[in-house]
């Protein structure tokens, strides 16, 4: 139970705080931003999530239980497969803003985000964290951020009954901040869901399910690339 009240927490703390907060609009990539003339940019990206189960619809405190012991073995499962596709974002990212003839340095080490202080006041177009103290750490002029915040199978629900069946969900965004102005010059969501594909529950090694999963992430893979074509 400790674990169901843990995603009610975060759950209500994730719809307070989009209550605080308006949506950040798309910005698209102008070449203006991003050319040899505009110093170093920084690629970087926050930690991989974990492997999760998302039950939309199951939201009493036994209803996302159920959920969740339904769909455990699974969970455990899709948890065991790799995630190269997203974990070589940063390599893919720099190499092609190379192309464009800028210097491009690979930042080994995660983003925690929460480290970072908050602006005081949100304003369209500018980060609500303050990226500028990167600057000098990282010593780049702009931080291009790959955020994937979440991954997994997601399925709707009405109380404790399914309603559909399984999807491979990526979720995530992709930034990039000048570090003297802290405000977006590319911020670009990804959101890839796609659902599985014949049997799905045909375990422990889930065929439908894990052809699903990786042709998910080579999709997101491909959506966060999106801006920086070859």
């Amino acid at each position: 139970m400790r674990v169901v009240a843990l995603h009610f927490l975060a759950l209500a703390a994730l719809v307070a705080g989009c209550a605080r907060q308006p949506v950040q609009l798309g910005i698209t990539l102008d070449d203006s931003a991003l050319g040899p003339s505009f110093g170093r940019v920084g690629v970087i990206m926050t930690p991989l999530p974990k492997v999760e189960g998302y039950f939309p619809g199951a939201l009493c405190l036994l209803c996302v239980a159920a959920a969740h012991a339904a769909h455990a073995s699974l969970t455990n499962y899709l948890q065991t497969l790799p995630q190269e596709d997203l974990a070589k974002l940063k390599d893919e990212v720099a190499s092609r803003i190379r192309n464009r003839g800028v210097e491009a340095l690979i930042i080994g080490e995660d983003l925690k985000l929460d480290e970072l202080a908050d602006m005081a006041n949100w304003t369209p177009n500018v980060a609500p964290k303050d990226f500028t103290p990167l600057k000098a750490r990282y010593k780049v002029d702009k931080l291009m951020v790959i955020d994937v915040s979440a991954l997994g199978v997601h399925r709707a629900y009405q109380g404790y009954v399914a309603t559909g069946i399984p999807q491979i969900v990526v979720e995530g965004k992709i930034y990039l901040v000048n570090l003297s102005t802290n405000r977006y010059e590319l911020y670009r969501t990804v959101w890839v869901s796609r659902a599985v594909e014949g049997q799905w529950d045909e375990g422990p090694k889930y065929p439908g399910i894990t052809k699903t999963y990786f042709h998910t992430l080579q999709v997101g893979r491909d959506d966060f690339l999106q801006p920086f074509p070859r």
